[in-house]
């Protein structure tokens, strides 16, 4: 398992992120892309597994417009599909955030309690 460090390195100063807090203010349930890059920022041992876990730090990130988005997307599921040898379900990978639901015939995904 990864952990995923929940700051950037104090001495980043250009936060990508920042230019998109009005629509993340605006449209909280919305899901947004972005491309970032990582390294590990600290190894932890658990003792009685023996498991070293890593904790990746995010060295810089920006988010894409939508067309660079869409890219994305398709680089996302490729990935997924290339670690995991299945492909991904359509509409999950694609922005889709909160509960997934199944029947028979088909996926819903529900965002903020509505469907």
């Amino acid at each position: 398992m990864t952990k995923l460090s929940s700051s950037l390195p104090k001495e980043y100063d250009e936060d990508g992120l920042g230019s998109i807090n009005s629509d993340l203010v605006a449209r909280p349930t919305d899901t947004q892309m972005v491309v970032a890059m990582i390294d590990c920022k600290s190894v932890t041992r658990d003792i009685d597994s023996g498991l070293d876990i890593a904790t990746a730090r995010i060295l810089h990130i920006e988010p894409l417009r939508e067309h660079e988005a869409e890219q994305a997307r398709d680089l996302l599921a490729n990935a997924q599909e290339r670690r995991t040898g299945k492909r991904p379900i359509p509409g999950i990978v694609d922005g889709g955030t909160g509960e997934i639901l199944r029947n028979e015939s088909s996926i819903s995904i529900v965002k903020g309690g509505r469907q």
